[in-house]
């Protein structure tokens, strides 16, 4: 689906990927916009066309969305938000405290309401009953702690208060 905020599909919650770029770093990424940007335009949603037949064959699909995606410069990354690039104190590394050459130092920060709140979890919820919201991370501590994931006991505050909202 892509990056957060950023998708390849027709939405309301979100923006389209690459819909906030002047310049572009590489004519691929302009024509994969372009191509999306078409068949949105023309009624032929993207997500539709992959997911349609697999529901009508019986198929469970679950479209992938990345959720803590980096944010690189705004004139050479296509997948990042225009909320990512305007909220740039709301990443990881933007106290100052954390080495700048840790992997998720240019991440959402999730300690954050305003990061939980602009994640699209709520979007699954209020579509309907039937939804379901698939979480994939990466398969170790470390790894999840690599990219701003804290899956541990001590991040277990943040579930409860999710949960707790509902």
């Amino acid at each position: 689906m892509g990056d957060g905020r950023t998708v390849l599909h027709d939405t309301q919650v979100g923006e389209l990927w690459g819909a906030n770029q002047d310049r572009w770093p590489h004519i691929i990424f302009r024509r994969a916009y372009q191509n999306a940007r078409h068949l949105i335009e023309t009624g032929k949603d993207p997500l539709r066309i992959i997911s349609e037949p697999a529901h009508e064959n019986g198929l469970l699909f679950y479209p992938t969305l990345l959720v803590q995606q980096g944010r690189g410069d705004p004139e050479r990354d296509t997948r990042g938000s225009t909320f990512r690039f305007t909220h740039k104190h709301l990443d990881i590394g933007a106290a100052g405290d954390i080495d700048c050459n840790y992997g998720g130092f240019d991440c959402a920060d999730f300690k954050h309401e305003e990061i939980r709140n602009e994640r699209v979890a709520h979007a699954v919820r209020s579509s309907g009953a039937n939804r379901v919201l698939i979480v994939r991370i990466p398969a170790s501590i470390k790894g999840c702690l690599a990219i701003g994931m804290d899956i541990s006991e001590q991040g277990q505050h943040i579930r409860d208060a999710e949960t707790s909202r509902g």
